[in-house]
C-alpha cells in the first residue's frame, strides 16, 4: 500500500525523522572527532566505534556508527519498557 503511505504524509514524515536523527548523530560523531581537550575520562561507546573505524576504516562507514547507536539506543529503550512492566505487575 505505497501509494496509501504518500497520500497521507507517512512516507513524508519518515524521511523527515530519517534525517533529523541523522544530522544528530552526525553532530555527535563530529563532538567526538573534534575533541580539543584530553579525554580524562573513559572512552564512551562513539569513541570506541570510532577507533575501530580508524583501524578497519575500509569496511567501516560512518553510517555503521550511526547505525550502532541507534540499536543501542533501542535495545537500552525496549530494556526499559520491560523492567518498568515488570516492576508494575511484582508490585
Amino acid at each position: 500500500m505505497g501509494w496509501l503511505d504518500i497520500l497521507n504524509g507517512s512516507i513524508a514524515r519518515l524521511e523527515k525523522t530519517f534525517k533529523g536523527m541523522d544530522e544528530f548523530y552526525q553532530e555527535v560523531i563530529d563532538e567526538h572527532l573534534n575533541q580539543n581537550q584530553p579525554n580524562i575520562m573513559q572512552d564512551d561507546m562513539v569513541d570506541i566505534l570510532l577507533k575501530l573505524k580508524q583501524d578497519y576504516s575500509n569496511d567501516l562507514t560512518f553510517d555503521h556508527v550511526k547505525g550502532e547507536n541507534l540499536d543501542f539506543i533501542l535495545h537500552v529503550s525496549t530494556f526499559i519498557i520491560v523492567l518498568v512492566s515488570f516492576c508494575r505487575i511484582s508490585c
